[in-house]
């Protein structure tokens, strides 16, 4: 997945959380292209439940500072 987003200290946590208490585990969360504008958050998690995966996703797409997802790709 990957997320524009404001550049706030504790997002990427905020995020982890979301994922975390809905047991969708991460394989991997990178920030890029930090600056005033914003950043680009991309997130890639190992296989699972699309119904806890869709629970994360409408909890951290209601957080303030997420201004939108980009991108969700499914398993390649």
């Amino acid at each position: 997945m990957r997320f524009n987003v404001e550049d706030k200290v504790g997002l990427i946590g905020q995020i982890g959380n979301h994922f975390g208490n809905r047991n969708v585990s991460i394989q991997s969360i990178v920030q890029f292209d930090a600056s005033d504008k914003g950043a680009e958050i991309i997130v890639i998690t190992h296989e699972v439940n699309q119904g806890q995966l869709q629970e994360a996703l409408l909890a951290i797409n209601a957080i303030p500072e997420v201004k939108r997802q980009e991108a969700h790709l499914g398993c390649l």
